[in-house]
């Protein structure tokens, strides 16, 4: 996406006025969402709220936050998202029926169906499993849970590692 502010307020680079001026002009190609959505983010307390920047960026600098919210957990949760919602879809919704339901889709591969339409489910998936594919994403989430639900997680896994093992 372009950057509308004038390059004296845009933070440090290591290319030259020109070129980031010439850049202006140019389109984006369709991978850019990606690109910018990834990361890895940050949350840090700015004079707004709980700003979500990338790693290497600071507010001191002048980088303009993807997001600002008044709670730190929710923040977190945008941080741990926003590389999902940028990728290239994991799950898609076929849009007509079929036998069965409507076709639910990974990499053109039809993985299992749903008996009504519901793409907000299939979106929720497609973030679910993206959040899972990182670790960092994974940590940034379950950070954002707070102490109580990290223990009880905890408990939960001990649990079910022990089902999972088989007796002696």
């Amino acid at each position: 996406m372009p950057d509308h502010r004038s390059l004296r307020e845009a933070p440090p680079n290591a290319f030259s006025t020109s070129y980031l001026e010439a850049l202006k002009d140019q389109d984006e190609p369709s991978l850019a969402q990606e690109a910018e959505l990834e990361g890895p983010w940050k949350v840090v307390e700015g004079p707004e709220g709980w700003a979500v920047i990338r790693e290497w960026e600071s507010l001191e600098s002048g980088a303009e936050p993807v997001a600002v919210l008044e709670e730190k957990e929710r923040a977190l949760i945008v941080a741990a998202v926003l590389g999902a919602v940028g990728r290239e879809r994991l799950f898609e919704l076929g849009k007509e029926a079929e036998p069965g339901g409507y076709p639910i889709l990974s990499q053109g591969r039809v993985i299992g169906r749903m008996r009504r339409f519901s793409p907000e489910v299939v979106e929720a998936a497609h973030v679910g499993e993206a959040v899972l594919r990182s670790p960092l994403r994974l940590a940034t989430l379950f950070q954002a849970a707070g102490p109580l639900v990290q223990e009880i997680t905890g408990r939960l896994l001990l649990r079910a590692l022990a089902e999972q093992s088989p007796a002696p």
